[in-house]
């Protein structure tokens, strides 16, 4: 049992430190670079097309005996707290720290936080853009940042963009010159990776390759695999499955190619829209995506395979569709991942049943049934949209606002006037 002790608080000295673990430098200077103390321009908006501009302050530091960087931005600067009319704070906080056996970063974000109840707010309780979502808004533009900044050659540096239990996205960037073989790495994981710029010669097991944005390679547990790069440098997206995600999708057990794929124009489209909808959607709309993208791949590689297991009868779809629609209703935030489990089916067969039985997607219908739940919460008299939206599963208020408004064209705080006028 932990017992607390009377004595002074030093959170800032347990927490920080004065640099860079050793063994740790490459990789951390990545966001180490930006360590110190910045101004930068805030602009949100509100609901009711309401446009909203401030000034923050944005602090990184090393902390956790140098192993992590962590950055802190508060809207607006803490010196204009007292000025007359002054907005009360807005926080935000993310972690990044350095994983030896990934050999990536990982990164923690909080969401934003405010300063007070009573506190100055955009109209009706509207969100900022200007605020983190999901921990992705304000980490993005700092991931930005740090890829822009880095003028000189630094080797290879990998950001965690996305995690759950089921896969992983990353974004690889290699600022090597013309080299040598690397030395033999092993893979961890099983991982899909798609070449956005760059080329560079890849030999797994002995055999060589030459990758560049025309085609699609992959890394399997216990493969090793080395690099040689002609110069430039290179960037990619790696997208790591879980054992079980990929069985479901490869059909059998779970296994990738050995060799590189041709990129067709709806795969590199299918990886485009998954980098987008990282930003801009939530946690569902984001493993739609993945499913997507790595079902464009596996069905180019081995067609066959992937097709196996689906659905064979129309009564066999309709039961399988039926029972993901059930789910929706009951947990309206559950991914394709968790409806397919749920229906004992392949994800990537899930969504091409239910656009067939249903004519929209998974996504589509989701966003349609929470907008139809939302009305519903609003109109028995929901007052706080930020509750609303978290309880149907959208990223935040934001988000809420941008379905509700694609959908009825009105945001939710029109709809709450026009139904208490009804």
């Amino acid at each position: 049992m932990a017992v607390a002790t009377q004595r002074p608080v030093d959170l800032a000295g347990a927490l920080c430190a004065g640099g860079p673990h050793p063994g740790h430098e490459e990789a951390l200077m990545l966001f180490g670079q930006f360590v110190g103390e910045w101004d930068f321009d805030w602009a949100g908006y509100a609901e009711g097309e309401q446009t909203l501009t401030d000034a923050g302050e944005w602090i990184f530091d090393w902390v956790l005996e140098g192993r992590a960087v962590q950055d802190v931005w508060i809207i607006p600067p803490r010196e204009r707290r007292g000025e007359p009319g002054a907005r009360a704070g807005e926080y935000g906080t993310t972690l990044r720290f350095y994983d030896p056996r990934l050999g990536s970063l990982r990164r923690r974000a909080a969401h934003r936080a405010r300063g007070g109840a009573d506190a100055p707010r955009p109209a009706d309780g509207g969100s900022s853009e200007g605020g983190l979502r999901n921990g992705r808004c304000i980490a993005s533009v700092v991931e930005a940042m740090s890829v822009s900044a880095a003028e000189a050659p630094r080797g290879l540096a990998k950001t965690v963009l996305a995690e759950t239990g089921e896969f992983a996205i990353e974004s690889v960037e290699c600022r090597c010159g013309p080299g040598e073989w690397s030395s033999p790495e092993p893979a961890a994981r099983y991982g899909i990776v798609f070449v956005r710029r760059g080329c560079f010669h890849r030999r797994l097991n002995g055999r060589e390759s030459f990758v560049d944005p025309t085609v699609v390679y992959f890394e399997r547990p216990d493969d090793e695999q080395q690099i040689a790069h002609p110069g430039g440098g290179d960037s990619c997206t790696a997208l790591y499955l879980s054992e079980t995600l990929l069985a479901s999708l490869w059909g059998g057990g779970p296994g990738l190619p050995e060799e590189p794929v041709a990129s067709e124009p709806a795969t590199d489209l299918q990886h485009r829209l998954l980098l987008a909808l990282i930003a801009s959607t939530d946690d569902g709309g984001v493993a739609d995506a993945v499913v997507a993208a790595a079902a464009a791949v596996l069905s180019h590689a081995a067609p066959k395979r992937v097709e196996a297991g689906r659905p064979a009868t129309a009564l066999a779809r309709r039961r399988v569709v039926a029972e993901a629609r059930e789910l929706l209703v009951e947990n309206p935030a559950a991914t394709v991942i968790e409806l397919a489990r749920h229906a004992a089916v392949s994800p990537h067969h899930l969504s091409r049943v239910f656009k067939a039985e249903t004519g929209e997607t998974v996504s589509r219908y989701r966003n349609r049934l929470r907008v139809r739940l939302a009305l519903e919460r609003i109109a028995e008299g929901e007052a706080c949209l930020a509750r609303l939206a978290a309880d149907l599963g959208f990223a935040d208020q934001a988000h809420l606002a941008r379905v509700v408004g694609n959908e009825l064209g009105m945001p939710p705080s029109a709809l709450r006037r026009r139904l208490a006028r009804a």
